[in-house]
């Protein structure tokens, strides 16, 4: 239930956004859903911040690898 209502308010939110950054949120949830499994081992109480915290874990990935090609 409150992970349903979690992603509801997403969408609503991504709906308001222009083209350009509606791409970028989509991009950005997906970051999100590459870690459902481990958002689900740890059963957190809100359901936004294993998500949250998955974007930042890509997001660190990402900057890793642009400083290495660096």
């Amino acid at each position: 239930m409150r992970s349903e209502l979690a992603r509801d308010s997403w969408s609503n939110y991504r709906r308001a956004l222009c083209k350009e950054d509606c791409e970028l949120f989509d991009e950005m949830t997906e970051k999100a859903r590459m870690h459902t499994q481990a958002i689900a081992i740890a059963a957190f109480l809100d359901p936004v911040e294993g998500r949250l915290l998955s974007i930042c874990l890509e997001n660190e990935k990402e900057l890793r690898r642009l400083k290495i090609e660096k």
